[in-house]
């Protein structure tokens, strides 16, 4: 309705901005009435569609329900509510240690691995909780591989989870709370001088925090693991837990790629400068590519979470 609204009916040639809000506003009295989604994420529909149409900026239209960077927390924590619900942080984490994990030193540089590259993403807290009942149950099934060295991979396991989330924190603005606050602070200070975009944060972060996770397992492999009887769990073991998981569902699926295109669009919105040449972001596209920000891309990954339905729990969204 909106569309078609937007298309054939003109209000005022002068300034076509107010058939831009009549629709709008029309496709938010739609899904109010019919209830088609909850109100609460129609009422997010202006954040989104005002900048995308050119009418007003992301942190204009945000200021009128919270701060802008509010949207991005609210994005993220999305993201990692529906990774965890659909158990894709599992997942991701058996593919990868059934592919490194053997012996004790190996084991552990999976579980900080898979810890690394899901808190890029998440909150490092929300990420250590979602992956430590998965450790916990490894330390247990290995217990029979260990004699008097029991707590000392313990101990190795649980703070190499603890600190490779941390750590992994560090890479995108999006890793911890701090990070994003950090992310808004600098660009309202320093916006005219500098534009401080995801890409150019993460291309500061990623080798500080890849250096300091290398830095942590060779500290934590020395400290816990130098004389620790060695055995070898088995690859099939990981294949076994990831084959229990079953094939991807529909749900999962929405769910990684909408995380996936996320974090692509995190990384391209802004161009990129390589010298040489320059790739053009996908902000561009838009009316006004200023009007876009990192927080209109978090607000719309999850406005699609709510808006694909679930085929294993139809009343329930994601």
């Amino acid at each position: 309705m909106a569309l078609i609204f937007w298309l054939f009916i003109d209000l005022d040639p002068k300034n076509p901005n107010i058939s831009l809000m009549a629709g709008i506003a029309l496709w938010m009295a739609i899904w109010w009435v019919t209830e088609a989604v909850s109100l609460a994420v129609t009422a997010i529909v202006p954040v989104l569609m005002l900048p995308v149409l050119g009418i007003a900026e992301v942190k204009e239209v945000a200021q009128q329900y919270t701060d802008s960077i509010i949207f991005l927390f609210f994005g993220g924590f999305m993201l990692a509510f529906a990774i965890e619900k659909w158990n894709l942080h599992k997942r991701i984490a058996l593919k990868i240690l059934s592919i490194v994990g053997k012996s004790p030193r190996t084991v552990l540089l999976g579980t900080m691995i898979s810890t690394f590259l899901i808190s890029n993403w998440i909150s490092n807290t929300a990420t250590t909780v979602m992956l430590f009942s998965a450790v916990l149950a490894l330390i247990h099934e290995t217990k029979q591989y260990l004699k008097h060295d029991k707590e000392k991979f313990a101990a190795a396991m649980l703070l190499g989870l603890a600190f490779s989330a941390t750590i992994g924190g560090m890479a995108t603005p999006v890793g911890t709370p701090p990070n994003m606050y950090f992310f808004k602070v600098f660009r309202e200070t320093y916006a005219q001088d500098y534009d401080f975009n995801f890409l150019k944060w993460s291309m500061i972060g990623y080798p500080i925090a890849v250096t300091f996770l290398i830095v942590c397992y060779i500290v934590l492999s020395k400290y816990f693991m130098k004389h620790l009887n060695s055995f070898e769990i088995g690859r099939e073991y990981f294949r076994e837990q990831y084959k229990k998981l079953g094939k991807m569902g529909p749900e999962e699926k929405w769910v990684f790629g909408i995380f996936i295109s996320c974090i692509l669009l995190w990384f391209s919105r802004a161009d990129i400068d390589l010298g040489v040449f320059k790739i053009h972001g996908w902000a561009n596209l838009f009316k006004v590519p200023k009007f876009v920000d990192d927080s209109f891309v978090a607000l719309a990954a999850a406005m699609l979470l709510f808006l694909i339905p679930s085929k294993v729990r139809k009343e329930v969204p994601f």
